[in-house]
């Protein structure tokens, strides 16, 4: 048993030195500043004189029984109270005003209904009045709608009465226009028939005349 606690601990302490070897780098460092700062330290005081560390030691002591007498318990110094006691009337203002606010913000509420609602009532009566102008306009409009498809009804009936006496005419001299066209293309036909003969005959005593000369 003696042997194996010897390998634990033999184990153990390869393991602490290859911790210490790997951050030794780190550690020497930290090490050599310390030492650098205490050194330092020790320079500025004195190192055999043990009555500046007595009188430093009573000062220590007397200032924490003035702070001790002066404040004792949960009481607070002067500068810290009235800090507080800044602090709590601005609270109290800062309360008030949005007391204040509060109030003004649900009077501003309550006026603003009543002005919604009175829009509201302004709109419904204005609709009202609109609607019952619509329906006086639009009575307007169909009885001046009416005047009119009656105007209309009467000029379309005179304007077809009036287009068919036109026709009426116009199919009269068309017919007379038509007899007077076949009539001068009958003489037409008649006179280029006359031509024609006569052209003909031409033709036929040139042809006798020619003959008789050969």
């Amino acid at each position: 048993m003696i042997f194996q606690a010897s390998d634990i601990i033999q184990l153990i302490a390869d393991i602490v030195a290859a911790i210490l070897n790997f951050l030794k780098p780190i550690v020497s460092p930290m090490g050599s500043w310390m030492v650098s700062w205490i050194e330092a330290a020790l320079k500025l005081f004195p190192q055999n004189e043990l009555i500046f560390y007595i009188v430093l030691f009573a000062v220590i002591v007397i200032t924490g029984c003035i702070v001790n007498i002066a404040w004792p318990g949960d009481k607070k110094p002067k500068f810290l109270a009235k800090k507080e006691a800044k602090k709590e009337e601005l609270v109290e203002k800062v309360e008030k005003a949005e007391e204040k606010i509060k109030k003004k913000s649900e009077e501003s509420k309550k006026e603003l209904k009543k002005k919604v609602k009175k829009v509201k009532e302004k709109k419904e009566a204005v609709k009202e009045d609109s609607e019952k102008k619509l329906e006086k306009i639009e009575e307007e409009i169909e009885e001046k709608l009416g005047e009119v498809e009656e105007e209309l009804e009467e000029k379309f009936d005179d304007i077809e009465e009036e287009i068919e006496e036109k026709l009426e005419e116009i199919e009269d001299i068309s017919k007379e226009k038509l007899k007077e066209f076949t009539e001068d293309m009958e003489e037409n036909n008649k006179e280029n028939d006359e031509k024609q003969e006569e052209i003909i005959q031409d033709k036929n005593d040139k042809e006798k005349e020619d003959s008789e000369k050969e």
